[in-house]
């Protein structure tokens, strides 16, 4: 049953100014059609209105989305999602991290090392052996300016756990067996 509906109408909640009531909602909470400062309209329920809801959604952008995209223009970018997953491996491995996205070298084309082309899988768990990663140079830097480079997975994997000296006696070994 829809019980008398107090009238917001002119008042300002955040970002948010009611012009006029717009119905009831299916729990038979009042709808506000409200105006927001950025010049869009939105209809909100009087049971979000000042509390999870004080603008259009312009509030959300300039500071989850839009604005970050403004601030380094990479937001979402393959560097960004480099940047995101070292700071999570860092966290979790408690290794140094004090590197921003745009310490992370542009993405070359071709792996560095191995040579082929770049390609980034798309998809959780779908990281392939041309995907491009995010390497530190000398490991036990960590993530800082000036320790990164961009090469392939499967790089970065024969480059994991490996010394030059145990990859020169694979190497060694694996020319011996292609002579014989």
């Amino acid at each position: 049953m829809i019980s008398r509906v107090k009238d917001r109408t002119r008042k300002r909640f955040g970002r948010l100014v009611v012009l006029e009531q717009a119905g009831f909602d299916h729990s038979y909470h009042a709808r506000w059609l409200c105006q927001c400062d950025c010049g869009k309209t939105i209809v909100v329920s009087s049971s979000n209105l000042g509390r999870s809801t004080q603008s259009c959604g312009c509030y959300r952008d300039e500071h989850y989305g839009q604005g970050r995209q403004k601030k380094h223009g990479l937001w979402k970018s393959d560097r960004w999602w480099m940047y995101q997953s070292a700071r999570s491996r860092a966290k979790k491995k408690s290794i140094s991290f004090s590197i921003k996205v745009t310490d992370i070298p542009e993405i070359p084309s071709h792996c560095p090392i191995l040579g082929f082309p770049l390609v980034r899988s798309v998809g959780v768990g779908s990281q392939s052996f041309n995907s491009p990663t995010l390497d530190r140079i000398k490991p036990e830097l960590g993530y800082v300016p000036g320790n990164l480079q961009v090469i392939s997975q499967r790089a970065n994997v024969i480059k994991n756990d490996a010394s030059a000296e145990e990859i020169r006696k694979v190497a060694d070994y694996m020319a011996k067996l292609e002579a014989a």
